[in-house]
C-alpha cells in the first residue's frame, strides 16, 4: 500500500456549467479540508502548468496529454482522468526537483 506525504492537483477550471462546476468546488474543498487534516502537504498546478510540464507545452490538448502519458509509460492510461492525474504527478515530480536543486 502507498503511504504519500504530499498530495499534487490541479486547480479548478471550468467555464461552461456553472453548476456542475459549483458541485465539483465542493467535493473538492471537502476532499482537500479532509486531507490537510490528515496532514498532507497539498501541492496546486493551474492546468497550463501540468501541460507545460508534461507536454511542452500550456497550450497543448488533453489528446497531446494522453499522448504523452502513452509515451512516458509505454501503454495507455484509461479512463482520461487517469491520464490527466499522471500528467499532475509529474509535473509535481518536475517542481520537488526544481526546488531541490534551488536548495543547494
Amino acid at each position: 500500500m502507498l503511504n504519500p506525504d504530499e498530495i499534487a492537483v490541479e486547480e479548478l477550471f471550468f467555464s461552461r456549467n456553472v453548476k456542475t462546476g459549483i458541485k465539483v468546488a465542493e467535493m473538492r474543498g471537502v476532499i482537500l479540508a479532509v486531507l490537510v487534516e490528515m496532514g498532507f502537504a497539498i501541492h496546486e498546478y493551474t492546468p497550463k502548468e501540468v501541460k507545460q510540464a508534461f507536454t511542452g507545452s500550456g497550450n497543448a490538448k488533453k489528446e497531446q496529454v494522453q499522448k504523452m502519458v502513452r509515451l512516458i509509460l509505454g501503454r495507455d492510461v484509461r479512463p482520461d482522468d487517469a491520464a490527466d492525474a499522471v500528467a499532475i504527478a509529474w509535473c509535481h515530480l518536475q517542481n520537488r526537483k526544481f526546488e531541490e536543486l534551488k536548495e543547494r
